[in-house]
């Protein structure tokens, strides 16, 4: 029977299956694997035992034979003597020698089965029984000479005939070339490795990845209101006229619509009579985009009448990007740019004369530049700013504008449309010069009464129409009139003395009669500057205004018939622009509770005003978010704005009770961003807290947080297909980590890892090993078992690094403490001799794959590789005569040469190394 029995040694039962067998393998040969165990002999000799057991009952053929053999062993023999101590086991299958004692605990039974035992057992037998072992061995000594005698009759009749057919091979005759016998030197000083696949180190480890890094969720803060501020908000008075300019056009989405209707003077009915009239408009639009006059004489106009129309649209926050009306505003807007001359001036141009080309003109770029400012559409950047440098081109020295671009005068009328033009293409970003501004003031000056409060149409004319003193009301605010001039009150108070009333009266001699008997009658052009001129301040004329304007256009309004949302054109410029003009002022008329933001408002302290609002509308943005409530996102959009109202109205000189309210208005717009996922938003907002609110930054967290927001966008611009931003925004993230992993790597362990891995990936050689470097170097310092494959995943990443930055003689260096780390396993062989082949070390790397050939089997797959790469180093030494030499004598003893793929690369190496260098 066998020394070892090698089914108890591995614990598995005789029967057991092949990946049984190797998986009981691994799990003791872990165990005992002598890296683990330096120095230790005992383990050692465990370990080879294993070895051999493995192979042994891996390979079919030798288990068969081993199972053969220990069925002869254990069955019964009647005629076979009993086992006694010096019984010696079969040598096929005894395992390697060792002097060292078996430590407790390594394997239970190989102390139970080793000649020592048997000889100790069979010491302790009486001394009685010695004549009877005498005699049994007498009879088996007869018995084997018997035996022996029946076995030489066929030894030496098998003898004769192997004697008599070497003599005939030895007379045979052989014609050919002679092979030279070639003895390959060998390595004796490293000795052949028992490495089962199981068991190689050597191999690539991979770690697990930390974690996803992502933004902890965002739960919005449960803020109290300030009750000084909801108490200051509340209040009314007009003792002081503060300016708050704000966005001019952020009412005009459906919120501020909303909003406008909850207290800003908009109705139902005012928004009811806005939609008919778009409706009527959009059905009277030409295939061109433009809108026409009535009257073939007044065709001219078309232009201003398209103008206008545009602006109802735009008004109600209709472009041709998004709203109900995109097509209907898109052709408006194609028109306007086809009517426009090399010379930026935009009017009809189907006439040689053109009356009124200012105006028409004047509306147009306000058209333009309201829709350019509202989308930053490019397509409408050229022609509005052409149209824009028409208007600078065209300002006369008095500061004003007149009909036609040569004229030398002005007129405050036509001069009215074009301050509204230039300062919404200020607001829309385009080249406006200040100077232009001065001018304008210049002739507001020259016409303005501010003891009055009224305006004239020219320079040295006596006041003649209400009309113009809202057109110099509405621009004087514009051009920046001190929110404390008395001049203000008076004109309001001016305005109201002309009350809005509507006269249905269809006589031409009426309505041109109409102005000189009921100046306020009828009047589209005057009601609209008036509700825009009083909205800014919307104080006590305001009040007392814009109700009878409301009532009495929703009156007018038609309601049924052909012209059903349309006003009548009854009155006195209605007949020169017809029903589409008296439509669209009407309609621009009850847009103003939303169309802009009003320039003043009657407050004690805007601050306070503004941040009662803001921590209002976040207190029910919170609520309605934690019962997951659909109106949550209106509110949230609602308190964003109310928040960026207040940061742009506060300043930071406002004293130390405003900044804190600042600190804490920027910390829930934060928190308003990121539940918005809006992350280059958040992003901005969190890189200025550390100059204006350093109270507000803790480091590295605030840094940390930064790149979950900038890791968290890529990750979303990866799902939308934005590869290009993906990176970008990844980038960023990797710097800032990377400055959080060299300011402190013990607290970011974990993250260092997955950025060197991540670098890795993306193929960012110096930084990559900079991180394992670092990485490597706590490892090596700890000296932690449990740390091992880790470090050895470090090392060959460091290696690859050095690899791909070609300094191939650091990446040696480290490949050396691999392979001190885990001894010459064949991979780091390997390795360490494709370096010196990249260093042009071949004669290193020759003695380095000679090495391997007999530590693997031979005829293998890699032994033939070996031989391969051994040739390969000889040629590049200059030895191609022995490398033909070699292969031959390879070819007489295995003619295959290892298979069709290995002989053909091996006689491809042959050819190379006999043709001349």
């Amino acid at each position: 029977m066998p020394a070892v029995n090698y089914y108890e040694l591995l614990g598995v039962p005789p029967d057991a299956a092949p990946d049984q067998i190797e998986a009981a393998f691994k799990q003791r040969a872990r165990k005992y694997h002598p890296t683990l165990h330096p120095g230790d002999q005992a383990a050692a000799l465990v370990y080879h035992q294993l070895c051999t057991a493995f192979r042994v009952l891996k390979n079919p053929a030798t288990r068969s034979q081993y199972d053969l053999q220990l069925r002869r062993s254990a069955a019964p023999t009647p005629s076979a003597a009993p086992r006694t101590p010096s019984a010696q086991p079969s040598r096929a299958f005894r395992p390697p020698s060792s002097r060292s004692p078996v430590q407790k605990g390594h394997v239970a039974d190989v102390s139970a089965t080793t000649a020592a035992a048997r000889v100790a057992s069979g010491a302790s037998q009486s001394r009685a029984a010695l004549p009877h072992r005498r005699r049994t061995t007498a009879l088996m000594r007869a018995r084997h000479a018997i035996e022996f005698a029946k076995r030489v009759l066929w030894w030496g009749l098998s003898a004769a005939v192997h004697v008599m057919l070497i003599w005939i091979l030895a007379r045979w005759p052989y014609v050919g070339q002679a092979v030279e016998r070639v003895v390959l030197p060998i390595d004796i000083g490293i000795r052949p490795l028992v490495e089962p696949e199981p068991l190689d180190i050597g191999h690539e480890i991979i770690p697990e990845e930390p974690e996803d890094i992502a933004v902890e969720e965002v739960q919005p803060d449960a803020v109290e209101p300030d009750p000084l501020a909801l108490n200051e908000a509340e209040r009314e008075a007009a003792l002081a006229v503060v300016a708050v300019e704000g966005g001019p056009y952020r009412m005009r989405s459906a919120a501020g619509r909303a909003k406008a209707m909850q207290g800003g003077g908009a109705t139902s009915g005012s928004e009811s009579a806005v939609s008919a009239g778009l409706q009527w408009l959009k059905a009277h639009q030409l295939s061109t985009g433009a809108w026409k006059a009535d009257r073939e004489e007044t065709r001219w106009a078309n232009v201003g009448l398209t103008g206008l129309a545009t602006l109802a649209f735009l008004g109600a926050g209709h472009t041709h990007h998004k709203g109900n009306y995109r097509r209907t505003v898109g052709a408006a807007l194609a028109y306007l740019k086809s009517q426009q001359g090399t010379d930026g001036s935009i009017c009809f141009r189907h006439q040689e004369r053109r009356p009124g080309q200012m105006y028409l003109h004047g509306i147009a770029t306000l058209a333009l530049a309201e829709a350019y400012a509202m989308t930053k559409d490019p397509l409408l950047r050229e022609a509005t700013q052409r149209a824009v440098d028409f208007l600078l081109e065209t300002q006369n020295s008095t500061g004003g504008w007149r009909y036609y671009a040569t004229s030398s005068d002005a007129d405050s009328s036509i001069a009215g449309w074009i301050v509204m033009a230039l300062r919404s293409a200020r607001y829309a970003g385009l080249e406006v010069p200040e100077k232009a501004f001065d001018g304008a003031r210049k002739f507001f000056a020259s016409v303005t009464d501010k003891a009055s409060g009224a305006t004239s149409y020219m320079v040295n004319m006596p006041p003649s129409s209400p009309a113009l003193i809202a057109v110099g009301l509405l621009c004087n605010q514009y051009l920046g009139i001190d929110r404390d001039d008395p001049y203000i009150v008076r004109a309001g108070i001016l305005i109201n003395k002309f009350p809005a009333e509507w006269m249905d009266t269809k006589n031409p001699v009426d309505i041109e009669n109409m102005p000189k008997t009921h100046p306020a009658a009828n009047s589209y052009y005057f009601w609209y500057y008036a509700n825009l001129a009083l909205h800014q301040r919307r104080g006590e004329a305001w009040e007392q205004w814009h109700p009878q304007v409301r009532k009495t256009l929703i009156g007018a309004q038609v309601k049924k018939g052909s012209e059903q949302g349309s006003w009548p054109p009854y009155s006195r410029w209605a007949r020169v622009g017809g029903r589409v003009y008296s439509t669209a002022l009407a309609v621009l008329t009850l847009e103003v509770y939303y169309r802009y933001a009003p320039i003043y408002r009657e407050v004690v302290d805007k601050v306070l005003a503004a941040y009662g609002r803001a921590l209002t509308s976040y207190n029910e943005f919170s609520t309605l978010a934690r019962r997951r409530d659909s109106r949550a996102i209106e509110l949230r959009e609602e308190a964003m704005a109310d928040l960026e109202a207040y940061l742009r109205l506060s300043t930071p000189e406002d004293g130390k009770p405003t900044h804190k309210r600042r600190a804490k208005a920027t910390r829930l717009l934060i928190t308003l961003h990121r539940h918005a996922e809006d992350y280059p938003k958040t992003i901005a907002l969190l890189r200025s807290l550390p100059k204006a609110f350093p109270e507000l930054v803790k480091e590295p967290a605030h840094t940390r947080t930064i790149a979950d927001l900038y890791l968290t966008q890529a990750r979303k611009l990866a799902k939308l297909g934005n590869t290009t931003a993906s990176q970008k925004a990844e980038a960023e993230a990797m710097k800032l980590y990377y400055e959080l992993v060299h300011a402190d790597p013990q607290k970011n362990a974990a993250l260092e890892l997955w950025l060197a891995e991540r670098t890795f990936e993306q193929q960012d050689w110096d930084r990559a090993v900079d991180l394992y470097k670092q990485r490597a170097k706590r490892y090596e310092q700890r000296q932690r078992k449990d740390e091992r494959n880790a470090l050895a995943h470090t090392y060959r990443r460091i290696i690859a690094c050095y690899g791909n930055l070609r300094r191939h003689r650091l990446a040696a260096l480290w490949l050396e403490r691999l392979e001190k780390l885990l001894g010459p396993t064949l991979t780091i062989r390997r390795e360490r001799a494709a370096l010196a082949v990249r260093l042009g070390r071949y004669t290193e790397a020759r003695r380095v794959y000679e090495s391997i050939v007999p530590a693997v089997k031979q005829w293998s797959p890699e032994y033939w590789q070996a031989r391969y790469d051994v040739f390969r180093m000889m040629i590049e030494e200059g030895r191609g005569a022995d490398v033909a030499r070699r292969i031959d004598t390879l070819a007489a003893r295995r003619p295959d040469l290892g298979g069709p793929e290995s002989r053909r690369r091996l006689l491809a190496l042959r050819r190379q190394a006999v043709q001349p260098r």
